[in-house]
This record gives structure tokens, C-alpha cells and sequence, in this order.
């Protein structure tokens, strides 16, 4: 019973460190063959809003993580004004599903071990409601601007 336990709390340790790394690292968003410009750098903001509100969750508002990313995202934001070019929409919000579907297997695998009020869970649950947003945007309106608080 005692080397189960031990087992147990072994993989939630493990699983806390790769979900934490996860969370730390820049978000990576490599080009797609053949995807506009516009719409790449749609989906760094994307990327970079769903980073954030995992951030916000894990951290607060004043961790120096979220204020980093704060910052990175309203960089791409500016940037995807300043470019002025097309977004494909359809191929956006195709990768915005992809997303969600990736999100979605990370939280029913947490669901197994770890409550509604996880940090993990939590986290993992903000990062698939600021995918859902962006999703609800672009199929309606063809393009992603988060609204922040800054």
C-alpha cells in the first residue's frame, strides 16, 4: 500500500513539473506551408492570449511571467495591426479547433488524477476558454484582438 501511494504521488509530481514547463515556455507557433502571413500572425496572438490566461490563473496578475507575456501578446497584437494582411480564416480556426482537441485530452487525462480545483486543471481550462473565444471571434468576424486590461 505505502509503494503505491509513493507511486501515486510520484506521477503528480511529474505531471506538475511538465505541466509547469509547458506553461513556461514561450509559445511556439511554426508557419504552415503555404499560410499567409496575416494568418500566422493570428495565431501567435492566439497562442500568446491562450498563454496568458493559463499564466493569469497559475501566477496572478503581477507575476513577472504574466507580465512578460502581457507584453509579448500586446507586441503581436500591434504587429498583426501593423501588417494589414489577410487572415484565412477557415485555416485559422481549423488550427484553433486542433488546439482545443490538444487541450481538451490534457484535461480528460487530469481528470483521472486531479480535481475541478487542480491548478493544473484550472490552467488547462483557461487556455481552452481563450481558445474557445478566439474560435467564437474568427468564425465570426475573420480576425482575433483580444480585449485586455493592460
Amino acid at each position: 500500500m505505502k509503494s503505491r501511494v509513493v507511486a501515486i504521488a510520484i506521477v503528480i509530481a511529474t505531471a506538475r513539473v511538465i505541466a509547469h514547463a509547458q506553461e513556461s515556455e514561450p509559445p511556439v507557433v511554426e508557419t504552415i506551408e503555404g499560410e499567409s502571413a496575416g494568418s500566422a500572425l493570428q495565431r501567435a496572438v492566439i497562442e500568446r492570449w491562450a498563454r496568458l490566461s493559463a499564466l493569469r490563473i497559475r501566477h496572478g496578475e503581477n507575476h513577472a511571467d504574466v507580465l512578460r507575456e502581457r507584453a509579448a501578446l500586446r507586441e503581436a497584437i500591434a504587429g498583426l495591426r501593423r501588417s494589414r494582411v489577410r487572415v484565412d480564416r477557415v485555416a485559422v480556426a481549423r488550427w484553433i479547433r486542433e488546439r482545443i482537441a490538444e487541450v481538451d485530452a490534457r484535461l480528460g487525462e487530469l481528470s483521472t488524477s486531479c480535481s475541478s480545483g487542480h491548478p493544473d486543471v484550472r490552467t488547462g481550462q483557461a487556455r481552452r476558454d481563450a481558445l474557445d473565444e478566439a474560435l467564437t471571434t474568427i468564425e465570426r468576424r475573420g480576425m482575433f484582438v483580444p480585449t485586455l486590461a493592460l
